[in-house]
């Protein structure tokens, strides 16, 4: 249905607001398009600031191409196409507290990219359930290619499926011994 059939695969899912980052995304993007050709990303998400910015960033590398813009509110009932069509979910913040965003990734089962901002990085197993890197584009782009080169997906993927339970809130209360 999103046309995605054979391509590497990566998602960027949620409100575009400026602190998300999505300029890094798209800076790492151009940083790595000669040598992964079969990119895509998708950008699902109702925005809360022009996309004119984007879209000039996107041009200007030349990969109109290579991104693909969802710009609306996702129905509970459509938010497993995306996640499904997707082989990586990047959430490249530049400030963040936490992320719902990473919760649906692990629920599909999709290894995450995040930045080490806020607490975002407590949910991720380095190299396991995906990379934790600086909020710069360079960090950024070489954790893609790694991920794509050594077709990390599926061990990614099963490692996540396998250890839900380190994920939860359950887990994390324990590891901050709320009620102990």
């Amino acid at each position: 249905a999103l046309k995605v059939d054979n391509k590497k695969t990566i998602l960027f899912f949620g409100l575009i607001r400026e602190y998300k980052g999505l300029d890094l995304l798209i800076n790492a993007v151009g940083i790595i398009k000669n040598r992964m050709s079969d990119l895509n990303v998708l950008i699902v998400g109702e925005n809360y600031e022009s996309l004119e910015p984007y879209r000039k960033m996107i041009s200007s590398h030349e990969m109109e191409d290579n991104f693909t813009f969802y710009n609306k509110f996702v129905d509970r009932s459509d938010i497993e196409k995306y996640f499904l069509a997707s082989d990586l979910v990047v959430l490249p913040y530049k400030s963040a507290s936490q992320s719902g965003v990473l919760s649906l990734a692990y629920n599909f089962n999709r290894p995450v990219l995040v930045t080490n901002v806020g607490g975002l990085s407590d949910y991720v197993s380095k190299g396991k359930s995906g990379f934790i890197v600086d909020p710069h584009s360079g960090k950024i782009s070489k954790k893609i290619i790694e991920f794509f080169e050594q077709s990390l997906f599926s061990d990614m993927s099963s490692y996540i499926n396998e250890n839900k339970e380190i994920f939860s809130w359950e887990s994390f209360e324990k590891k901050l011994n709320i009620y102990e």
